[in-house]
């Protein structure tokens, strides 16, 4: 017996550490308490347990610090209050495909200052995207599609300049996109970006000569419903086009020149599942389906050997 004793207490002297390595620090346990007071559904772990870092579904933490929060299609109810911020060590949030959080987003997410990831797809958020979305120095990753966001795209969407993933498709945006505008940085800043969604919204005027630079490396855009592009020459030939074989959107050569391109709804997309090149897909009047549309192309490069153009689509 004196033999296990010793392995007795060595075991409990383990388990202790384990325990305390997984304890919450207490703040953010205060933090995630108060936001499972605004929502309804939350996961059943998170009531038979007070150590959030231990046993509650969705959280991840680094030692005693929440670091991520990953409840997608959780069926949550309610809204994302300003208790949020509270979660200061934060850096992955994805509250997407939960369609009763509505409300307006709260500013204070701005103050998340590690948050690299923010995933708000398919809920019901309403009101303005908080300008304060600019201070996420660190974010990578912003999906605010399919919501109810209207007013303007925020200018100070420009100072993310670790952004790689900007969507802000269908909701109810208004507006033009945001470029520099002295002082002011605008999403034409945004030169680490490589997918670029403003589709399915309401905003107005012409897409900006001066979105698109040679210092992006942007590869896929989709900005349909975007006013009327025949207003507006766009340099296409400053995006770089390929991703590894996968996305076409643009071929450097497909704009050599400044002259109008004509009703394009779509920048030139290469769907990688089905083999297609859609270089005109929705909104072309019926005045101009019968007219035609000419687009002087230089070269278009595709990977797979068997391919052909049929009724402006490349298979």
């Amino acid at each position: 017996m004196a033999a296990v004793r010793p392995l007795a207490f060595l075991y409990v002297i383990c388990v202790g550490i384990r325990m305390a390595s997984s304890a919450t620090d207490p703040s953010d346990v205060g933090t995630l308490q108060s936001l499972m007071q605004d929502w309804e559904n939350t996961p059943p772990s998170w009531k038979s347990s007070g150590d959030p870092c231990g046993k509650w579904e969705g959280i991840g933490c680094i030692g005693s610090r929440v670091t991520s929060v990953g409840l997608s299609t959780m069926g949550l109810k309610g809204t994302v209050s300003g208790d949020i911020a509270g979660l200061t060590e934060l850096i992955y949030l994805d509250l997407s495909y939960n369609p009763g959080l509505t409300g307006t987003l709260s500013s204070a997410i701005g103050k998340l200052q590690k948050l690299t990831t923010l995933v708000l797809i398919g809920c019901h958020f309403t009101g303005r995207i908080p300008d304060e979305l600019g201070d996420l120095s660190s974010l990578t990753f912003l999906a605010l599609n399919s919501n109810n966001f209207t007013g303007s795209i925020p200018a100070s969407l420009g100072k993310l300049t670790n952004l790689v993933w900007l969507d802000l498709a269908d909701n109810q945006l208004t507006g033009s996109i945001p470029v520099t505008k002295g002082s002011v940085q605008g999403l034409d800043k945004l030169y680490n970006a490589k997918h670029f969604h403003f589709n399915k919204n309401q905003l107005s005027g012409v897409v900006p000569e001066t979105l698109f630079s040679s210092q992006m490396h942007l590869i896929h855009v989709n900005i349909g419903g975007v006013g009327d592009h025949g207003q507006v020459s766009l340099d296409f030939g400053q995006v770089v086009s390929w991703d590894n074989n996968r996305w076409l959107v643009m071929d450097t050569a497909f704009k050599s020149s400044w002259d109008r391109v004509d009703e394009l709804d779509c920048v030139l997309g290469h769907d990688y599942a089905y083999g297609s090149i859609d270089v005109l897909e929705h909104n072309i009047s019926i005045t101009h389906q019968a007219a035609g549309h000419v687009l002087a192309v230089t070269r278009i490069t595709h990977t797979w050997p068997s391919w052909r153009m049929v009724q402006g689509h490349y298979w």
